[in-house]
């Protein structure tokens, strides 16, 4: 082997030290992806409790703004909003229904529980959703 070809092997690094390298940046940027991820994950469940709250309480109220009849139905009104909510699991939504002269409203309330214990933030966030209807007859 000549000289050249020494001095040249002598400078490039070799294949642990690169992996090391690799290694070392996975084990500083994984746990930051990792939270990253997981901060989107409890968003979203909390935007998706959050619509189907508010899908719950304009089902209820679009059933009770039928009639005077089904406006003073107020067990009615709590089945139909808590079936269209029936896909949030560990909710346990409370619906409440009031009516004003001629006007309907409907309130949905639950409680959202997030996955982590984020520090600075809430571990439970209240929700409600108010939605105020006229009857039609």
């Amino acid at each position: 082997m000549n000289s050249k070809a020494v001095a040249i092997a002598a400078t490039k690094p070799s294949a642990t030290r690169c992996g090391g390298q690799a290694l070392t940046e996975l084990a500083i940027v994984l746990p930051l992806l990792i939270i990253l991820v997981l901060g989107a994950v409890d968003f979203g469940r909390l935007f998706y409790a959050f619509q189907s709250v508010e899908s719950a309480a304009a089902a209820g109220a679009q059933f009770g703004c039928l009639s005077a009849a089904n406006a003073a139905n107020a067990d009615m009104i709590r089945s139909n909003a808590l079936a269209q909510a029936s896909d949030i699991t560990n909710l346990f939504p409370t619906v409440t229904s009031t009516v004003t002269g001629s006007n309907l409203s409907v309130t949905v309330s639950a409680t959202f529980t997030t996955l982590i214990n984020w520090p600075g933030m809430p571990h439970t966030v209240p929700l409600q959703r108010t939605v105020n209807m006229r009857i039609l007859q």
